[in-house]
């Protein structure tokens, strides 16, 4: 599925499965909701959102991606305008079974985005990378990621510049 240059469309209860590269990309569009739909079997990302305004993706179902679960980029980092696109109650697991490398469950890049209430697992690496400002990440559940790396944790946070800061998150450790 792509959508492009879309405004105030929903999406809910589909399902995606078995392609070769990203199953649902949505680019440069405001108020845009995924809801409830399922993604298996991506050979790339489950769904990469680029730019655009209020992008949601809520109670969804993604696993066995070749890369990340959803991607999330948008934002102006120069003038700090928020995109204000969030993942929310939403299930990822095993992802980057291809790339096995900085590909997480939820990626969050520019500014003013969200991942909240989200249950993520199984995977090799890290489940959440923020990377941006003004980034909200909470209530999410993380269990059996970073599996075989040894120099990251469940929530990797990597700057590429100076304004990859200000990221709030809201975490509750629990160990077994």
């Amino acid at each position: 599925l792509s959508i492009k240059g879309a405004k105030g469309v929903t999406v809910a209860g589909l399902g995606f499965e078995a392609c070769r590269g990203t199953a649902v990309r949505v680019t440069d569009s405001d108020d845009v909701t995924l809801s409830g739909v399922t993604v298996r079997n991506a050979g790339a990302h489950g769904v990469h959102v680029t730019d655009g305004l209020r992008v949601r993706v809520e109670d969804a179902r993604v696993a066995h991606t070749g890369g990340m679960g959803v991607f999330l980029e948008a934002g102006d980092k120069s003038a700090l305008t928020p995109a204000g696109h969030a993942v929310v109650d939403s299930v990822v697991h095993h992802w980057e079974r291809l790339c096995l490398t900085y590909n997480p469950a939820l990626r969050l890049d520019g500014v003013g985005n969200a991942a909240v209430g989200n249950l993520l697992y199984s995977a090799p690496q890290h489940a959440i990378e923020p990377n941006g400002n003004n980034l909200y990440v909470a209530r999410n559940v993380i269990h059996h990621a970073s599996c075989d790396a040894f120099d990251n944790g469940a929530i990797y946070g990597a700057p590429t510049d100076w304004t990859d800061y200000n990221v709030t998150l809201e975490a509750k450790v629990v160990a077994h």
